[in-house]
């Protein structure tokens, strides 16, 4: 979102995490056993951390920000004395100040080396004060709770060191939030400042337009030589060598490489190996822009990047950038000053590339309404003059303003008429009227909601705005890994156009859209995938204009969705550039291959997963949602075109060309009679998984019992390698490739060509070699840490290292977990200390070698119903209050309760007496029961944060009509709406200020067939809402467990519970 963190829903992983460019990202200079040295020259500055800490050229160092006390972080690990990070108190960072007279005059660089006790799997970053930022973003490694001493270095360019961080020059920062903060602990920083670095990858621009403006790709080092080596899309080397360093810089000339997408890795040694990986693109020249591709950006965020943004948006062939204007630039009543937001300018920059800029009016100003979003007739009539002014200010650049964004949410509106479509006819009247000559665009709301959208046009907004626009994304009934032709947006946006169509003449643009790739969400190859499908499928439905959300990640943290919607990487340590993710490579395609034709109806393949849609009358994108097959009628050759760029040719048999689609999707030039979906005689097989580090054995087959005229001899190239397969007619005959092995996790593709007969694909989902699991084993009384170890490989027994364990404070180790066979798992249980509450999340991890696992565990039971022998937990010492807007919490009289979920072999049942000395709950319709007094609770059908699974959302309230129980997020197979089978009972005793609850809800109507038997994810919370203000009218909620009350959901928070006899 634009101006603000937006509210979106979280979803789950479909296809496994492709990591491809995201080691680039990670800092990891060298990591090995503290002991051994890290630099060569001694360190301009050291702080040795413990007790009595020795600073040398450090002025002091202290945790923070909870408790700033060094003494209250001392521990000791592993015979070091050290201090350690905290949950309670929250203490996730480690801050620095280096002497001022250690700073050499003029210093640019430092490398800072941190000694730490790994204790846990979970991140770890630094920021610093430099030139541009004083939080400056250096991510760094993935922890793997090893229980050992390492050491990390962080290679930090353009330093200021003027205090600025906190009143540090930087801080250490462990990623983990206060629940899940296992004990890492540091003993020692050193500094050094060096005017070379390591090894920096420094080209800024990493997408490359093919031809003049391709490369090279430049270096920075300390070494004499570089080692290099190039990869295709699924890491697997495509070429190497060696770079020569001359004075400080290298280059790698890649003028003989196509278009495509690629990874790089550069390996340099100045004392102790150091090894960069980015990613890069090469894209065709572009021969016009189409003004249906647009994207959005968030000028002001990237100090010191933002040419080199925009000029890798011009690469790519983007026309448009949608960023906000501020209302803040009215600091005296009547009075702009345009010229102090980035907007200004961003926008003048990007005009001088040729892309235009939408401004969106927003959001507030302390001047008008109490600084909050205008409502009042005085605060409007400001706010449409600070809309007239902005389009007299930027008349030479645009005509484009979009009015407010997503007004028909709380994420962005605080005002106090409220979310309504009435309210926002209000605001875009008086803009419309104050700035006639404009291209006033709305509602840019926030999703495609029928209900508000129908209210809208009925009460004439039309009549107000000259462009219709939406922001939609996936939603949380489309269930995890929804792919794009199955969003329930999707179908909602169509009829959507067709209403505004029967109203007014008028284009339509989706605003927002987006698919993020963080931990957990997708893949970079489904983001890839994903933006083509789409974009292709908005402009079906009537979309005039389409902007990708957004172009660049907005931070550091790769489990943040709101950080990774970029399509592009930041820059970071060690890599000077902003890498392209897959996806911004395929957007160029789409663009290049589409610009200026009209797009067509759907073209009927014979089977409802292939996608067939004409551009023009030659061009033609394919895909399908599930592989197959097809036979291309033509009486002429084909160029296929896949999504990174590279073109073959293919030349028809008696009239026919086959294809393999899958969904990835394909751009076809040629005439073309039509697509079906066809028995091929050729096929292509991969083992379902394949492990890193191995190659792969890919069999090809010809069967000529079937139709179709094959050669006897016939040249098949399989990722590269080359064979031939000889036919027998009448026979089935087959031979196995052996292509290279990749070192990336993920599904990988896989291409075989017939010559220019035919072209195939196939994928394999690429694991580690072994991994493991910790989860936590649930009684009545008790309870254990189950370690599962999962031997992926398919040829070769494993005999894995010991297991270390951690939960909460407690540790131990597996001495001899057993040998694992090939492709088997195997589990032992670890019996948990006593002093392991139950219903109290603990963070835990669980290592073996290089595998790790780590997270949130709690020992929650669910007992029979009428067989009870725990307490109910009670929230008042159990919960956690969230405020909202500033909203409070006295103490158990204003809120506070116990809650008990029991089970039957029908239902799941939810028993909670609330203590809340207001009440109100007077919705009419059950679905907005959340903005007032209520119950929710998620369940997610795995263990927390376990990708595949499913979420669910039921509450329940009092309302004027009666007890309601209503299902926001249904199961798959079912629709958000009361909840099917519920039995609810709410009794409000309001001389005790008591509510009672039962909330019985059948399995079968939160995704199971039956009751379940193993771990799955439970977390609650009640709203309060003391007055009755507003659309939401809650002041805050009290939950037990997390990631619910807020957005995105995040199931990962939930608490593991267990049905128990």
């Amino acid at each position: 979102m634009c101006g603000a963190p937006p509210r979106r829903t979280l979803t789950r992983l479909r296809r496994a995490l492709t990591t491809l460019a995201v080691a680039a990202l990670a800092a990891t200079l060298v990591q090995a056993p503290a002991a051994a040295p890290a630099h060569a020259q001694p360190a301009r500055a050291t702080a040795v951390l413990g007790a009595q800490p020795v600073y040398e050229g450090i002025e002091r160092a202290w945790p923070g920000d909870r408790d700033k006390d060094p003494a209250h972080a001392v521990r000791e690990q592993a015979g070091r004395s050290c201090w350690t990070m905290s949950g309670d108190p929250y203490n996730r960072y480690l801050y620095v100040d280096v002497a001022a007279g250690a700073v050499p005059a003029g210093a640019k660089r430092a490398v800072v080396t941190v000694d730490y006790f790994d204790a846990g799997a979970i991140g770890m970053a630094l920021q610093y004060d430099s030139q541009s930022n004083a939080f400056t973003g250096v991510p760094g490694p993935q922890l793997k709770g090893t229980g050992t001493w390492r050491s990390q270095q962080f290679q930090l360019g353009d330093i200021r060191f003027a205090n600025r961080a906190n009143g540090a020059d930087f801080r250490i920062d462990v990623q983990a939030t206060a629940e899940n903060m296992p004990p890492v602990c540091f003993s020692r920083i050193s500094v050094e400042f060096t005017d070379a670095p390591l090894l920096d990858i420094t080209s800024r621009r990493l997408l490359f337009t093919q031809g003049s403006d391709q490369g090279p790709i430049t270096f920075a080092s300390a070494a004499d030589r570089i080692g290099w080596t190039i990869g295709d899309p699924g890491g697997v080397p495509l070429k190497s060598g060696t770079a020569q360093v001359t004075d400080g810089r290298a280059a790698l000339d890649i003028k003989d490489l196509g278009p495509g997408y690629y990874t790089l890795t550069a390996t340099a040694d100045s004392g102790a190996p150091v090894t960069r990986t980015t990613s890069f693109g090469v894209v065709a020249p572009l021969p016009a822009k189409d003004p249906y591709y647009a994207v959005a950006m968030h000028y002001g965020w990237q100090p010191g990047w933002e040419d080199t943004l925009l000029d890798s948006a011009a690469t790519v062939g983007w026309s448009q950038v949608r960023s906000d204007v501020n209302w803040s630039v009215e600091k005296q009543k009547g009075v702009y000053d345009f010229g102090a937001y980035p907007l200004d300018a961003g926008l003048k920059n990007a005009a001088e590339r040729g892309i235009r800029t939408m401004p969106i009016l927003g959001y507030r100003n302390p001047l008008y309404d109490g600084g909050k979003t205008p409502s009042s007739p005085e605060g409007l009539a400001a706010f449409a003059r600070f809309g007239a002014a902005a389009a007299a200010a930027y008349a030479p650049y645009t005509k484009d303003f979009a009015v407010y964004n997503e007004f028909n949410g709380t994420g962005f509106n605080d005002g106090a008429c409220g979310i309504t479509a009435a309210c926002y006819i209000d605001m875009v009247k008086a803009v419309k009227r104050a700035m006639p000559d404009a291209n006033v665009v709305g509602p840019t709301s926030a999703g495609t909601q029928p209900a508000w959208h129908d209210d809208f046009i009925a009460r004439g907004g039309l009549d107000y705005l000259d462009t219709f626009s939406v922001n939609y994304y996936t939603s949380a009934g489309d269930g995890p890994g929804t792919p794009p032709e199955e969003i329930k947006a999707l179908g909602e946006f169509a009829q959507l156009v067709k209403k505004v169509e029967a109203r007014k003449k008028m284009p339509v643009w989706v605003t927002e859209n987006g698919w993020p790739t963080n931990t957990g969400g997708w893949s970079e190859s489904q983001q890839a995938d994903y933006l083509i499908r789409a974009q292709t499928l908005a402009r079906a439905a009537g979309a005039d204009k389409y902007f990708w959300y957004d172009i660049l990640d907005d931070g550091d943290n790769p489990g943040d969705r709101e950080h990774r919607f970029g399509l592009f990487h930041r820059a970071g340590s060690g890599v000077q550039g902003l890498a392209p993710k897959p996806a911004a490579v395929s957007n160029a395609v789409l663009i290049r291959q589409t610009a200026g034709k009209r797009l067509g109806a759907r073209e009927s393949a014979g089977d409802p997963a292939v996608h067939v849609y004409p551009y023009g009358t030659t061009t033609r994108s394919l895909w399908a949602t599930s592989p197959k097959t097809v036979s291309v009628r033509t009486d002429k050759p084909l160029t296929l075109t896949d999504q990174f760029g590279k073109r073959s040719m293919l030349v028809p048999t008696a009239g026919r060309i086959t294809l393999g689609l899958d969904g990835s999707p394909v751009f076809l030039e040629g005439p073309v009679a039509g697509v079906t979906v066809t028995d091929s005689p050729l096929s292509l097989s991969t083992p379902e998984q394949s492990v890193t580090g191995g190659a792969l054995k890919v069999t090809v087959t010809a069967d000529r019992t079937k139709p179709g005229a094959l050669p006897r001899r016939l040249p098949v190239t399989v990722d590269g390698v080359h064979t031939v397969l000889r036919t027998r007619a009448g026979a089935k005959t087959s031979v196995t490739v052996k292509v290279p092995a990749t070192a990336t996790t993920g599904v990988r593709d896989v291409s075989a060509s017939f010559g220019a007969l035919a072209r195939l694909r196939t994928t394999t989902r690429v694991v580690e070699p072994y991994t493991v699991t910790g989860r936590p084993d649930i009684r009545r009384t008790g309870g254990g840490l189950t370690v599962r170890i999962t031997n992926n490989d398919p040829d070769r027994a494993l005999a894995p290292a010991p297991v270390g364990w951690r939960v909460g404070p407690w540790t131990g180790t597996l001495a001899d977990p057993g040998p694992v066979p090939a492709g088997k798992s195997s589990e032992r249980t670890v019996e948990l200390p006593a002093e392991v509450r139950q219903f109290v999340p603990y963070a835990y991890s669980v290592t073996t070698g290089d595998a790790t696992d780590s997270g949130t565990l709690s020992l929650s039971p669910v007992e029979p119903a009428g067989d009870t022998t725990l307490a109910p937990t009670d929230l008042d010492s159990a919960g956690n209050w969230v405020s909202l807007r500033g909203g409070t919490r006295t103490g158990p009289e204003d809120l506070s309760g116990t809650i008990r979920y029991t089970h039957t072999d029908q239902d799941l049942i939810l028993d909670a007496v609330i203590k809340d000395d207001v009440h109100h709950a007077d919705r009419t319709d059950p679905s907005a029961a959340w903005q007032a007094d209520s119950l929710q609770y998620d369940l997610y059908s795995d263990f927390p944060g376990t990708p595949g699974g499913n979420r669910v959302e039921v509450g329940a309230a009092l309302l004027p009509s009666g007890p309601a129980a209503y299902t926001w997020a249904a199961p798959p197979g079912q629709q958000a709406g009361p909840t099917p089978g519920a039995k609810v009972s709410v009794v409000r005793d309001e001389p005790a200020g008591t509510t009672t609850y039962r909330l019985a809800v059948p399995w079968t109507s939160l995704g199971f067939d039956h009751p379940p038997t193993g771990t799955f994810g439970l977390s609650f919370l009640v709203n309060d809402a003391d007055a009755n203000t507003g659309t939401d009218a809650r002041d805050g909620y009290l939950e037990w467990g997390a990631g619910v009350g807020a957005s995105p959901k995040n199931p990962a928070l939930f608490r593991s519970v267990r049905r128990v006899r």
